[in-house]
């Protein structure tokens, strides 16, 4: 008997399994939320999971205290059936489900500015621990399980009825998770450098004891086991996990000699580079973390992250002390100049003995993104300097540059001091992508410094999309028999194209036939698809037959749902067909260099053949 499933949503949710266990019946299981629903965390990382990316969760649920007459609607809070019809000869719901699902959908954890889904209905889209306890902890709320009555795992899942097709992004800076009491203790962790760490001494804060003030640049990632994820001269907290920004400064108490007593009997005073371990005070922490391989940490509270309730030299793993020095990266954007023939490099211009020479603009560091392009550069202070951009041609010559064409004059703010001389920014916006851009900065003349300039060029990244297919779930075969009944197309398409010009020598098509695939079952799939220079909207669509005679769908002709590029599902004599669809937002988080979208896609709900396919969208900018 062909199965008609009920649910309509899209079903965007992500399974890690590769293999379906047991040999039990695929049901679908509908749960309504309700506030304290018991869902959590089973296993952590799933053993399921080889990449370690997912944790195993279970739902503990109630059967229906009501006959639902057909209607899921009609479930109170908390429950969940797969029995709608209360059929006398189906078994009984079992009170629990289990599933995987990615310990992170959205980088929840990550410190820099970054868009995200931070509604309710984040868990339609981006289903995992954070968002989906959430979501079903709303009584308006339904969930769809796919849940083999056997084993009680899901491989298929997402939000049943929900009104919501697309995700609301805001912009986030900091971690975001569950809230943690103020009164909790947590370890602030830093590793030393010869910059990035300022010690302030304060007052007295009693017989031998001073306050002391340590102002920290923020690292960009956590320690990790080694301390090494830390970048030199920064601070972190150990676990980012529900925690604000690191506000970037903590005092604490130490001693103001701690080897006074030494000093004062005529003992031996350590004065050894790592005398901190040992003597920690206001002379030999600061001392202590110049060197890059060596930590100090903090134990502060919640409510007052700037405030140490206790702090000491941090040795950890013999792993952080292999190696001192990472290897000198290289930006991939250098500047050209105009004469042919001749290339420079940002700062590494001969050395000069004119003393206004000394001032002349160095540093330049150009970092373009999609659409903008970043400046920062070292000039002579006060010395007004000005940032041209254009894609005309560069004319003239030292002293004379100019662009041609019709060049922008960006705003340039800073005037920081940086040694001798102050540090300068410029920022562009709304420039064309995949485009050379030519630039001049021009400092002016000051008591100390000549009029000077640097010229160069960059171009604003190109962006790629390759959509990678990894495995497709058969939800319902719909009982078809004979080998080779199942045949798939994955296409894509930019937003809002559809499909009639789509053509496999154009790359965006792909597909196979002839699959003998039965319900329950799960298969890699290894189909990809490339869009050289994607825009910000992208359409993904997967379209499925299941016919004993595949040439009755693979060409186009008469009747409803022939049509390889028709948008529904459909049966008829001739077999059964399905679509999965989605349009993905590529264009988030502009200014990174790459981005990965998980996604599982399943087939619209309501017809006979029901397929799920998993896969990644990748976006690369350069």
């Amino acid at each position: 008997m062909n199965l008609r499933f009920l649910c309509v949503s899209l079903g965007v949710g992500v399974a890690a399994t590769s293999t379906l266990a047991g040999q039990g019946a695929m049901r679908q299981l509908v749960c309504r939320g309700k506030a304290g629903i018991d869902l959590k965390v089973f296993q952590d990382p799933s053993p399921r999971d080889a990449s370690g990316r997912s944790v195993a969760m279970v739902l503990n649920y109630k059967r229906p205290s009501a006959a639902l007459g057909g209607e899921y609607q009609n479930l109170q809070p908390g429950e969940c059936s797969w029995n709608p019809l209360g059929s006398a000869g189906e078994p009984v719901e079992p009170g629990r489900v289990y599933f995987d699902i990615l310990r992170e959908a959205q980088r929840w954890s990550a410190i820099e500015t970054r868009a995200l889904d931070t509604t309710i209905y984040a868990a339609a889209f981006f289903p995992d621990p954070v968002s989906l306890p959430r979501y079903l902890g709303d009584t308006r709320f339904y969930w769809s399980f796919y849940v083999n009555d056997s084993t009680l795992y899901s491989f298929s899942f997402g939000a049943w009825r929900s009104a919501v097709r697309e995700p609301t992004y805001t912009t986030i800076t900091g971690p975001v998770g569950p809230a943690v009491a103020s009164d909790a203790r947590k370890e602030l962790r830093c590793r030393g450098g010869p910059s990035g760490l300022t010690f302030t001494r304060g007052g007295s804060a009693g017989t031998n004891l001073v306050n002391m003030a340590l102002a920290y640049t923020v690292s960009r990632n956590v320690p990790g086991e080694t301390g090494r994820g830390l970048d030199p001269g920064s601070c972190a907290w150990v676990d980012r996990t529900g925690l604000g920004r690191e506000p970037g400064r903590v005092d604490f108490t130490t001693a103001g000699n701690a080897q006074l007593k030494q000093m004062q009997s005529g003992g031996t005073v350590d004065r050894t580079p790592t005398a901190a371990e040992r003597f920690p005070d206001a002379n030999t922490i600061p001392a202590y973390l110049v060197d890059a391989n060596r930590y100090w940490t903090f134990t502060v509270t919640v409510g007052a992250p700037t405030t140490a309730r206790a702090h000491a030299a941090w040795t950890g793993s013999v792993l952080a002390s292999v190696t001192s020095t990472s290897p000198t990266t290289q930006s991939k954007n250098r500047s050209v100049p105009g004469a042919p023939g001749k290339g420079y490099e940002p700062g590494k211009g001969a050395a000069s003995t004119q003393v206004q020479a000394a001032y002349d603009i160095r540093n330049v560091q150009v970092t373009p993104t999609l659409e903008g392009v970043a400046f920062q550069f070292d000039a002579a202070p006060n010395s007004r300097p000005t940032v041209w951009i254009g894609t005309g041609p560069l004319a003239g010559g030292p002293g004379t540059y100019s662009l041609l064409g019709q060049p922008t004059k960006l705003p340039v703010s800073g005037g920081t001091p940086n040694g001798t001389m102050w540090r300068y920014t410029a920022t562009g916006t709304g420039l064309a992508r995949n485009t050379r851009h030519r630039f001049i900065i021009t400092a002016y003349p000051t008591n100390i410094a000549r009029e000077n300039e640097q010229v160069g060029e960059f171009k604003t990244w190109n962006q790629a999309v390759v959509v990678r297919f990894t495995r497709m779930d058969i939800l319902n075969d719909s009982d078809k028999s004979g080998a080779g009944e199942l045949s798939f197309r994955f296409f894509i398409a930019p937003a809002p194209q559809e499909w009639a010009n789509c053509d496999p020598s154009t790359a965006c098509e792909t597909r196979f036939n002839n699959r003998s695939w039965d319900t329950g079952s799960t298969h890699p799939l290894a189909n990809t698809l490339r869009m050289a220079s994607a825009p910000d909207r992208i359409r993904v669509w997967v379209k499925g037959w299941d016919a004993d005679n595949d040439d009755a769908f693979y060409n186009t002709g008469p009747g409803p749902g022939r049509d390889r590029f028709s948008s529904y599902g459909g049966s008829d004599s001739s077999g059964d067909w399905n679509f999965a669809k989605y349009e993905f937002n590529v264009g988030i988080n502009p200014d990174k260099a790459s981005m990965r979208i998980p996604f599982s896609l399943r087939s619209k709900d309501g017809w006979v053949f029901m397929f799920v396919v998993h896969g990644e969208v990748e976006v690369t900018r350069q």
